[in-house]
């Protein structure tokens, strides 16, 4: 008998480098012992845990998709217009059609009227291609950036695994830059000059640099003066930046910390004649935020002083595949919401301001908790949909995960979970400064549910500490 010839040490040489495990618990026996009491705050799946969706984004869905709703007072007529639209430059005007591979024409227009909104400079509608959700862009893009085996990429730490796992996979690495966790996780000039100089001496050179803000996992929204500090680095290096600004509409103090997009940052400073031709590629998805619609897969980049002939190439490559419609639709109706007056309005400014505000109370709800608990800190979540509070976990439970070779962090959400039924990731998946052990759980479930399992949580965590003393 022949062997396979297809097997893990056969197969494409990085494959086995790649780790992006977001959940290596025991949830199948967890589910055994707590049934349906299981509390899932481990993804960033909102409507997999009971949001409901926003009713103008369905609606503009459902009639590009069954065009005899735009004839049909069943919907608003807000989204039959925008349905009509939409539907009248997609070929043969049916969304069961291949669309253009950059994207629907009407739609990349209206992404491009949205930056130029948010930002107050104008962005062109060749500049946005569409992509199937913001994981495929970011797996195009490094593609892109990575020149030969070894480069490597600037990325935040913590981050989005993403970024690292794919950059291994494709064989080059990462450096990672770590944010500052007693000053709101904001970025500090100095590390990012000690990374990409290590970088260097390793044999690593950067090919590019990520931001992710709002920040997966760590809810935090950075300052204009770390963008400002991000933008001048790249230029300083010559090195593109990648903009990941997913969670850009859920901001919880936009008083203290606003949603400022590196792209507007990068315009400022180039009218003021600092960091002209930076390369800014800003990506934006319909899975994130409030609109949640992560089974669409919506996504798009907009690229900033990016080669006109690398564009076309990349082009090319995009035209191997194409763009979903529904994913494309969900963006269309992020970027291109009712105005006042029109008869969708009140209702989706309703939906979108309970969403918000609930979101607001929860962060502050469990940053309270936590830091109200002996070995438990939390810089309070000023956006996303996350939290990442910091553990004190003892020198016991670190030596006894060790043992079972897990990180402390690991051992004390499998205990949580095991206990409480939570489910919750270890910091030690997004990456954290060495000795030290943190925890990401997500804030979307219900507030009453989450409030009952914040009290169960803190006589788990009393007796998890005493445990290992």
């Amino acid at each position: 008998m022949s062997l396979p010839a297809l097997t893990l040490e056969s197969a494409y040489e990085h494959l086995k480098k790649v780790n992006f495990t977001m959940c290596n618990l025991d949830v199948a026996g967890a589910k055994k012992k707590h049934g349906d009491a299981l509390l899932w705050c481990n993804l960033g799946n909102p409507q997999g845990v009971g949001q409901k969706p926003i009713t103008y984004n369905r609606e503009v869905m459902a009639a590009v998709t069954l065009p005899s709703l735009i004839e049909s007072e069943a919907i608003s007529k807000t989204a039959r217009a925008r349905a009509a639209e939409i539907n009248d430059c997609l070929p043969g005007h049916s969304s069961g059609a291949y669309p253009p591979t950059a994207g629907a024409s009407v739609i990349r227009e209206q992404i491009a009227e949205f930056i130029t909104a948010r930002d107050g400079f104008k962005a062109e509608s060749g500049d946005v291609f569409m992509a199937n959700g913001a994981t495929e862009a970011v797996q195009n893009l490094m593609r892109l950036l990575v020149k030969q085996d070894g480069d490597s990429i600037m990325v935040p730490c913590p981050h989005f695994p993403l970024y690292t796992g794919y950059l291994q996979y494709i064989g080059a690495t990462y450096a990672s830059y770590q944010l500052d966790e007693t000053k709101a996780w904001d970025v500090q000039e100095a590390e990012l000059h000690r990374v990409y100089n290590e970088a260097i001496e390793q044999g690593h050179p950067p090919r590019g640099i990520v931001v992710i803000n709002p920040n997966n996992p760590t809810g935090s929204v950075l300052s204009k003066e770390s963008l400002t500090v991000l933008c001048r680095f790249a230029h300083a290096h010559g090195l593109p930046l990648v903009a990941d600004e997913v969670y850009q509409r859920n901001i919880f103090e936009p008083e203290q910390r606003p949603f400022i997009a590196v792209l507007k940052i990068a315009q400022e400073l180039a009218a003021q004649g600092e960091c002209e031709g930076l390369q800014v590629i800003s990506l934006h998805s319909a899975s994130k935020g409030l609109s949640a619609e992560c089974g669409r897969r919506g996504g798009y980049m907009h690229f900033h002083n990016i080669d006109k002939k690398l564009v076309s190439a990349f082009d090319d490559i995009l035209s191997m595949g194409c763009p979903n419609i529904e994913g494309m639709v969900a963006m269309s109706a992020i970027v291109n919401p009712p105005r006042e007056g029109d008869d969708a309005y009140d209702k989706y400014q309703e939906e979108c301001g309970s969403l918000l505000s609930a979101l607001v109370r929860k962060a502050k709800m469990v940053a309270e908790a936590f830091n109200s608990w002996e070995g438990m800190s939390c810089v309070q979540p000023a956006g996303a949909m996350y939290a990442y509070p910091k553990i004190e976990v003892p020198p016991k439970a670190v030596a006894a995960a060790a043992a079972e070779g897990i990180e402390g962090d690991a051992l004390y959400v499998n205990e949580l979970l095991d206990t409480v039924g939570v489910v919750v990731l270890p910091g030690s998946v997004f990456g954290q400064m060495p000795n030290t052990h943190h925890l990401r759980m997500t804030i979307l479930p219900d507030e009453k549910e989450l409030a009952v399992v914040l009290e169960k949580w803190a006589v788990f965590h009393k007796e998890f500490m005493a445990k290992y003393q």
